[in-house]
């Protein structure tokens, strides 16, 4: 990945950490040293972190039951992406 591919995973990851109250911050040295994307159980763990707000956002009173489905499927995709 280029430099700037790099630093927008660091970006999204600090924008999930906002959104999950579970997740702790990232310390400064992990953002300038760029560890997260050397690691792929870490853009794992990223990426199940985005869909699961996605689940949030997709699930619950919504007037169409499609949007529903489209949550719980989303949930079923994380889930089967940790356990891989």
């Amino acid at each position: 990945m280029s430099e700037h591919e790099c630093l927008l995973f660091v970006w999204i990851k600090r924008i999930v950490e906002e959104a999950e109250p579970t997740e702790q911050p990232t310390s400064e040295g992990e953002c300038t040293n760029l560890e997260l994307v050397k690691d792929a159980v870490k853009m794992t763990q990223l990426a199940c972190a985005i869909i699961r707000i996605w689940v949030r956002t997709f699930k619950g009173n919504a007037c169409w039951g499609l949007v529903d489905l489209v949550g719980s499927s989303l949930e079923v995709y994380t889930t089967l992406l940790e356990e891989a």
